[in-house]
Formats: C-alpha cells, structure tokens, sequence
C-alpha cells in the first residue's frame, strides 16, 4: 500500500466486472451485447461502457481521495489474466495439470474479490441501512418519508469491509477442489455478478407480509426481524462455485471435503447444453443491473427476460419501512462518490479535485 500513490486511479472509470473477463466474452473489437436485467432492453456496447466512475475509490479521514483498492485489484486481475492465458487458453500446446498452489491462491483470491467487489454487496448495504434507520425512526418520519427518502451508506463503508468479506471467503473456498470444464460450444453468460452458486436445498422461504417463523418460551415474532439474499447460500454452504472466464469455460469449486480426480473436464453435445443452461440461470438470478453475452451468441438477444427477484427480502410483520423495502426496483447502488464528499482537495501533482 505504502507504494501506491493514493490519487492514481482517482477519476478513472472501475470495471466491476475486469476486463480481464469481459475481453473473453467481446468479439474482435470489444464489443459485446448487454441486456438490462430489469427491462430485457438489448443493446451492443464497448466493454469500457460497463465501468463506473470512482467505483473503488474511497474518502480518507484526512478527506483525500484515495484511490488505491483500484490498484490492488488490478494486481490481482494480472495474476489472474496469466494464468488465464498459459493455463487455460494455451491448453493445447499445455500438458493439462493440477493447478500449482500459487496458480490456486491466485485464482481463490480473484473469486473471493470478485464476490464481494460487486453492486449486489453494494446495494445489499444501501437497502438494509435505509430499512434499518427508517425502522427505528418510524416516530419521526412521515409515510411519504418512508416512501420517498433514501437513506444510504457512504461507499466507505463498502470498501472498509471489502477486506475482511473476501477474506473469508477466501477461506471458505480454498478447500474446495476445483477443476476447468470445457463446453464445446460457446454458450456462456456473463453478469454483473459473474460468481454464481448453485445448492441442492431450495432457498428457504419467508413471507414478508407477515411475522417471521420463529417460536419458542418468551420469543414475540413481532420482535424478530427475518433478513434474506435472494442468492440463498454463500461460499459456506454452496453445493458448487462457478465462475465463467469465456463462452466455453467455466471455473467449478465442489463441495468442501470433496477430492476430484481429473483438473479439467470437457462437456459435449447435449451435456454441454445442459450445463451452460444451467449456469446461465444462475447468472440470470445473481445478475443486479445487466448481464451480457458474445454479439453472435445464438439465443441470448432473444430469449425472454425472466422476472427479476428482491436484493433482499424482509420479514417483520409488515412494517413500513420493511414493505418499502421488499418494494425497492432499484437495482443499481444509488450512492456515488461526489465531489461534495470532500472540500479543498488536491488528490494529486495535476491538481485534479
């Protein structure tokens, strides 16, 4: 850290998504078509469209810009894209083997990060804060208050536990075996949350209009506020991991405990089919605000938009700022850095506030 210089990626436009990724899924000239996860609406974009501004870069106590987690995770990405390209896009002039131990650091490290890096984490933080201060200010707010205000987090508050959230997560998954399936044809997705997690248990449900399903000597339901991610499992109880790094490859984490033989797998015909119909759900339903697939992929421009579920769902017996909550359509963080967030400035030698 001590290295970095704090203003270097201050103003430049963060990739939620890397490059790294994205460039796989684009055709020769780095486009690649996007569909909004809410409305369905298509479109071909450059990569470089998806990125955010300031995304990654955070105000410190001394109230400079600090863009430095944006360097970090370059870092990784380039650890990342070469072992991309020597291990997996090289596999035919490559004898297939286990992944090096610092090949699977690298490669854990990057999942990890990129689980936690998104808008889902993101917007996960805004909603609940804005459920929990309307919640016990209820005295004090209007119902058109509930209805209308936002009440957010700074992004800080995303970056100070970015830290600690890919931690353990990479704890999580570091003992999983891993391998490299092979579809033999291209027919991957991509979303805004690329890492994606399937489980053998159906999502538990909850009913946000009523109390939650609690009982017990002394135990008032009205007291009991039940929270849940419309993701269902976490890196702690997923069946598998799956991380899709081209139309035709995907990263699959099993089961912790489990010992796999083989280190890549290739899927054909109908198999393959199946498997990229399955992933591609998966994405559908992690995805926030896009999701996206090679211009020439032949059913993604087409194919109906399913309903997009909750960020989060609410269960507190219906209160008014939990039905606000289990209401909210909008999907992307709302909370950006502004140039508000800090006075008098100077983030670097060009002097750009």
């Amino acid at each position: 850290m001590s290295s970095l210089q704090p203003g270097a990626a201050v103003g430049d436009r963060h990739h939620i998504v890397p490059k790294v990724l994205l460039a796989r899924f684009a055709n020769a000239k780095g486009r690649i078509r996007v569909r909004n996860r809410s409305t369905g609406v298509s479109s071909v974009r450059n990569i470089g469209d998806l990125a955010v501004r300031d995304f990654y870069t955070a105000v410190t106590t001394n109230e400079v810009l600090d863009g430095r987690l944006e360097a970090i995770l370059s870092e990784v990405e380039g650890a990342m894209a070469t072992i991309l390209r020597e291990r997996i896009e090289a596999r035919a002039f490559v004898k297939q083997r286990p992944f090096t131990a610092q090949e699977r650091f690298v490669i854990d490290t990057f999942v990890s990060m990129q689980y936690v890096r998104g808008m889902r984490v993101r917007r996960t933080m805004e909603i609940v804060n804005d459920y929990g201060m309307k919640l016990v200010n209820q005295g004090r707010l209007t119902p058109d208050d509930i209805e209308t205000l936002d009440i957010v987090p700074h992004p800080n508050d995303h970056l100070r536990m970015f830290g600690p959230l890919s931690q353990q997560a990479h704890e999580y998954l570091a003992p999983r075996p891993l391998v490299v399936v092979y579809l033999d044809q291209p027919l991957l997705f991509i979303g805004d949350e690329p890492v994606v997690m399937s489980a053998d248990l159906p999502l538990p449900s909850i009913d946000p209009e009523g109390l939650p399903n609690v009982s017990g000597p002394g135990i008032d339901p009205r007291d009991i506020i039940q929270l849940q991610s419309n993701r269902g499992v976490g890196f702690a109880t997923a069946d598998e991991i799956l991380l899709a790094v081209s139309p035709t490859t995907v990263l699959a984490f099993g089961p912790t405990g489990q010992c796999w033989d083989a280190s890549s797998v290739r899927m054909c015909g109908e198999e393959a089919s199946a498997a990229a119909a399955e992933h591609n759900s998966l994405v559908l339903d992690a995805s926030v605000d896009w999701v996206a697939a090679h211009p020439d992929h032949p059913t993604f421009a087409s194919m109906p938009m399913p309903e997009a579920k909750p960020i989060v769902r609410i269960s507190d017996g219906a209160s008014a700022p939990g039905r606000r909550a289990n209401s909210t359509t909008v999907r992307r963080p709302i909370n950006r850095l502004r140039a508000s967030d800090v006075h008098d400035v100077q983030v670097n030698s060009g002097g750009r506030p």
